[in-house]
């Protein structure tokens, strides 16, 4: 989310930089980068009209790391696992994850001026993927009001496996694409989303950078 918010606020300065001119530029069909939620993130292509666009994003990254460290002694002060009548929890932790994406979405003009436009855009986003999560065999030490102290039982060893992921996202609002040069436009919008967590949210900008062709 901080990444696209730092892209967000270069995307707000160029396009307070960029100054409305009469000529009318190309604003078809364009290739460029989108990032964002409900747009997702990645290669995008639009193609518009004058009331009525759509755009698809494709991307696919990898993140995380293998290399995962189990404390010993661990504290756990959420009360995030529970122990089995023998004492004993597997702990779990998170490696490196391999993740694709796609977005789409509908765009609907709301108004045209001499070197951009406002409209209104809406859909959403899936992503899957896998990652590798490891566990540890730990043995609780100590129970307390407010956490709790565990050892991690050396004996036995660290286990991994693959697990599926699957996230999707929807959502609605507001957006402005302005022409920098002739060929290429700056797109800044502002959704409220929904996703598969439950999760309502307002005010995470997206961005994307494009080239429109001739």
């Amino acid at each position: 989310m901080k990444t696209i918010r730092n892209i967000s606020l270069v995307a707000i300065m160029v396009l307070l930089a960029v100054t409305l001119s009469a000529k009318k530029y190309n604003d078809r069909n364009s290739m460029g980068l989108h990032f964002g939620t409900a747009s997702g993130s990645g290669y995008a292509m639009r193609w518009m009209g004058d009331k009525y666009g759509f755009q698809l994003t494709l991307g696919a990254y990898t993140k995380g790391s293998n290399k995962v460290r189990f404390e010993d002694p661990y504290t756990d002060y959420n009360a995030i696992y529970t122990p089995d009548v023998t004492g004993h929890i597997w702990r779990k932790l998170s490696g490196r994850s391999t993740k694709a994406e796609i977005g789409l979405n509908g765009i609907i003009m709301l108004d045209h001026f001499n070197k951009g436009r406002f409209y209104l855009i809406g859909g959403g986003a899936m992503t899957s993927g896998k990652k590798k999560v490891f566990s540890a065999k730990y043995k609780l030490e100590y129970a307390g009001t407010s956490s709790s102290r565990y050892s991690r039982v050396s004996t036995v060893p660290i286990k991994s496996e693959y697990q599926n992921v699957k996230d999707w996202i929807v959502g609605i609002g507001p957006g402005v694409e302005l022409s920098i040069t002739r060929h290429f436009r700056l797109a800044f919008e502002v959704p409220i989303t929904y996703d598969d967590r439950d999760d309502i949210v307002m005010y995470i900008p997206q961005v994307g950078f494009y080239y429109y062709f001739k």
